[in-house]
C-alpha cells in the first residue's frame, strides 16, 4: 500500500506542480467524519532533500490528496527559498537587490528572512543568513579537501553581515545594503517546510503525522494507542545504534540535531565542520552534536545551528529562556564523552 501512494502522490505533483502559482495551497477537503486508524507512508525528494511522511488517515484517497497537496507545497517553497536554484525568489533578490535597491518579496521570503533577522539579534550573530558567501568557499573546501585561500575567505567575510539586510514590514519589502550579498537559508528552511506542511495536514484533519526533512523532524498527535512518537537521534558518530545516540518519545513538536557527524573535511590533521561560525568564517572543530526540541520547525533547526555555533555554555544558557526548547549537547573532550543538558530534557 505504502509504495502505491509515494507512486499516485508522485504523480500527482509532476501533472499539478507547474500549474499551480508558488503560494497557491491546495484546497483542503471537509474533516474526515471519523477517527483515522491507516497508517500511510510516502517519500520524495525537495529542497536537495529527502522528505518522509507517515500520518494516521481514514483511507488511501484521503491520504493520497494530503501527501499530493505536502509535495506541491515544499515544491512551491523551494522556488521561493533555494540558494542552489537561480531562478528561485531568494537567487532573483541576491542578484537584482542591493544598495538602494530594496525588492519586494513574497510573504514566505518575507518571514523567513524577519524570523532569522529576530535571531541573529538574540544570538548575537552566532545564527546569519547572510554567510552564504563564506558557506560557498567551505563547499568547496570540503570538496578539495583543503581550506579556502586566506584572502578569498577575508573577501567572503566582508560581504557577510546580518546587520546589512532591512526588512520594511509596509512594503514587504527587503533592503540588502551591502553589495553582493549572498543569503544562505540552509538552517531554517527545511524546518519551515516541515511546518507549512504539517498546517496543511492538519487543516485535513490528519493531526496524527510524523514528518522528516534529512534528520529534521516535525511531529502531531501521536499513533493510536501510544503516548508519543518514539525516534532514535544519532549521536557524535552519525549512528542510532551508538551509545550516545538518544531515544526520545515526543509529540506535537520537533527536534533538530546539528553537528559533523557527516559533514566536515580533515586538513593538516584538523576536522572541521561544515557549520561555520559567522564571527570568524571558520568551521567549526569542537566535536559535538546538538539535539534541540522546540514547538515548531523552524525553531527547532535554526536553534540547533545557533546553539552549536554559540558552544555548550552560552547556547544552552540562551536556550533555556525559548519557551517551549530543550536541548542536549554531547561532546567529544580529551577525557571521554561529555553531555549537557537544559533542565527539562529528560522529560
Amino acid at each position: 500500500m505504502y509504495g502505491t501512494l509515494w507512486l499516485l502522490a508522485a504523480a500527482l505533483s509532476l501533472v499539478m506542480i507547474g500549474e499551480l502559482p508558488a503560494d497557491t495551497i491546495p484546497p483542503a477537503p471537509p474533516l474526515p467524519s471519523r477517527l483515522p486508524h491507516q497508517r500511510f507512508e510516502a517519500d520524495f525528494v525537495a529542497m536537495g532533500m529527502k522528505y518522509h511522511i507517515a500520518l494516521y488517515a481514514p483511507d488511501v484517497a484521503t491520504a493520497s490528496a494530503a501527501v499530493d497537496a505536502v509535495v506541491q507545497r515544499v515544491q512551491a517553497l523551494d522556488r521561493r527559498l533555494s540558494d542552489y536554484n537561480t531562478e528561485s525568489e531568494l537567487s532573483q533578490l541576491c542578484e537584482f537587490g542591493g544598495p538602494e535597491r530594496p525588492i519586494t518579496v513574497s510573504p514566505n521570503l518575507y518571514t523567513i528572512l524577519t524570523r532569522s533577522l529576530d535571531l541573529s539579534a538574540s544570538t548575537e550573530g552566532a545564527f546569519d543568513v547572510t554567510i552564504g558567501p563564506v558557506i560557498q568557499l567551505w563547499r568547496t573546501a570540503r570538496r578539495q579537501k583543503r581550506l579556502p585561500p586566506a584572502a578569498a575567505l577575508q573577501m567572503a567575510r566582508s560581504r557577510v553581515g546580518w546587520q546589512q539586510i532591512e526588512c520594511d514590514p509596509l512594503t514587504r519589502s527587503i533592503l540588502l545594503k551591502q553589495p553582493e550579498m549572498q543569503i544562505d537559508l540552509g538552517g531554517i528552511a527545511a524546518g519551515f517546510a516541515l511546518d507549512e506542511s504539517a498546517r496543511l495536514l492538519r487543516e485535513r484533519g490528519l493531526n496524527c503525522m510524523l514528518l522528516e526533512a534529512s534528520g529534521d523532524i516535525l511531529v502531531g498527535d501521536p499513533p493510536p494507542g501510544r503516548d508519543g512518537w518514539r525516534i532514535t537521534v544519532a549521536g557524535l558518530a552519525g549512528a542510532t545504534d551508538a551509545p550516545e545516540a538518544q531515544t526520545l518519545t515526543i509529540r506535537n513538536c520537533s527536534v533538530t540535531t546539528s553537528g559533523d557527524a557527516r559533514q566536515f573535511v580533515e586538513v593538516d590533521g584538523v576536522r572541521y565542520s561544515h557549520i561555520v561560525d559567522p564571527q570568524t568564517g571558520l568551521g567549526l572543530t569542537r566535536r559535538s552534536s546538538t539535539i534541540v526540541i522546540a514547538p515548531t520547525g523552524w525553531q527547532a533547526d535554526s536553534y540547533a545551528t545557533a546553539v552549536t555555533v554559540m558552544g555548550t555554555e552560552r547556547g544552552l544558557a540562551w536556550l533555556a529562556q525559548q519557551p517551549g526548547c530543550e536541548a542536549v549537547v554531547l561532546e567529544m573532550t580529551p577525557s571521554g564523552l561529555k553531555r549537557t543538558a537544559t533542565a527539562g530534557f529528560p522529560k
